[in-house]
């Protein structure tokens, strides 16, 4: 699945100062799971911050749109431990090395 690039993607109110939160989401793998990339889209410091939530299966399309973006992931924040919202973390922690991996602990 390609990234969403389309006015889909969601922007928060700005917040003082005129930046204002980032959610793009992304359906991957066979079941389309909703994943996200959240990041402050008017960010001066360039690597800005991102937070990946979930990676399911096939997640080359959400790595290609946070590098596109010319982001850097603060961390994987996982939603639950379900197999088509975990299946892509590997990947993602190739992608990006030393990325902690977030989620509750009811879910290990």
């Amino acid at each position: 699945m390609r990234p969403d690039t389309s006015s889909d993607a969601r922007t928060s109110n700005p917040r003082p100062g005129g930046s204002a939160c980032r959610i793009e989401g992304i359906a991957l793998g066979p079941f389309e799971t909703n994943c996200y990339i959240v990041y402050d889209g008017a960010a001066a410091a360039k690597p800005a911050r991102c937070w990946i939530i979930d990676a399911s299966f096939e997640p080359a399309p959400l790595i290609a749109r946070v590098k596109q973006l010319g982001l850097s992931p603060a961390a994987l924040i996982l939603t639950h431990a379900h197999v088509d919202h975990i299946a892509g973390v590997d990947e993602v922690r190739r992608a990006f090395p030393g990325l902690p991996v977030v989620g509750h602990a009811a879910e290990r």
